[in-house]
C-alpha cells in the first residue's frame, strides 16, 4: 500500500526492516518503481537483493538499464555479459553489439550482432552498426531465407526443391 500512495521511502525502511524475509519478488518491485523516480543506483542495489532468488537475466537486464542511463556503459556491459549465452534474447545481443561498437570493441560487436540476426533476420537495428563495421547484412538474410525455404520443401516432401535450395547457399 504504501508504493501505491507514492511513499517510497517508508516502504524502502519497512523492507529494509524485513530484508531477511523480504521475497526476491518485493525487491524487484522495488526496483521498478526506484527506476520510475529516476533513482537509477538505488534501483540497481535492490535488482542484485532480488538475484537471490529472481530472474538473473531479467535482473541483470534491469541493472544494465539503469547503469546506461547514469552512463556508465562499462558496467552496462559487465551486467549483460553475466546474462548466461543461453539465457541471452535478441535485445540483449543487440544492446551488447551497440555498447561494444560505441567502445571499439569490433569482434565483440560484429559477434553480438549476428547472434541478435540469428533470432531474427529482419531485425533492422543490427544493419547500421553492422555496415558500419564493414559487414554485410544482404547475405544473412540470403541465408535465412534459403532455410526456410529448404525446411518448407522437406515439409512438403520435396526433396528436389530443398536440395536445390541448399546448393545455392
Amino acid at each position: 500500500e504504501l508504493f501505491d500512495l507514492g511513499l517510497v521511502e517508508s516502504a524502502e525502511i519497512l523492507l529494509n526492516l524485513h530484508i531477511e524475509t523480504a521475497d526476491s519478488a518485493i525487491f524487484e518491485l522495488f526496483g521498478l518503481i526506484l527506476i520510475k523516480k529516476n533513482q537509477y543506483k538505488r534501483a540497481i542495489t535492490y535488482f542484485k537483493k532480488a538475484e537471490r532468488g529472481g530472474n538473473k537475466a531479467q535482473l541483470k537486464w534491469l541493472e544494465a538499464e539503469c547503469l546506461l542511463k547514469c552512463d556508465e556503459l562499462r558496467g552496462a556491459v559487465n551486467a549483460l555479459e553475466a546474462i548466461p549465452e543461453n539465457c541471452r534474447d535478441l535485445k540483449v545481443f543487440l544492446l551488447l553489439g551497440k555498447l561494444y561498437e560505441s567502445q571499439g570493441i569490433k569482434k565483440n560487436a560484429i559477434e553480438n550482432l549476428e547472434k541478435a540476426l540469428k533470432i531474427e533476420p529482419y531485425a533492422l537495428e543490427c544493419f547500421e552498426p553492422l555496415a558500419r563495421l564493414g559487414r554485410s547484412v544482404s547475405s544473412n538474410i540470403k541465408e535465412e531465407n534459403n532455410l526456410v525455404q529448404t525446411q518448407n520443401a522437406l515439409a512438403q516432401r520435396n526433396f528436389e526443391t530443398a536440395v536445390q535450395t541448399i546448393e545455392t547457399m
